[in-house]
């Protein structure tokens, strides 16, 4: 697993070295990374937020036809 950032910028898609390897901010110096189109597109992503208040969402209970 290689848990990276992707770049796809360019004309071609590259990838970061390894996030588990040389830590988020120099994988993420690696890559352009534009702040303000993934705001745009809703990329912060509320992680207070009360995961059980939908249950649709995952974390929203138990689903009974899952279980064994």
């Amino acid at each position: 697993m290689s848990l990276c950032f992707l770049d796809k910028s360019g004309e071609k898609e590259t990838q970061s070295h390894s996030v588990l390897e040389v830590g988020v901010q120099e994988a993420l110096d690696e890559v352009k990374w534009d702040e303000v189109a993934f705001k745009q597109r809703g990329g912060l992503y509320d992680w207070a937020k009360d995961a059980t208040a939908n249950a649709d969402a995952c974390g929203g209970g138990m689903n009974e036809d899952l279980v064994w």
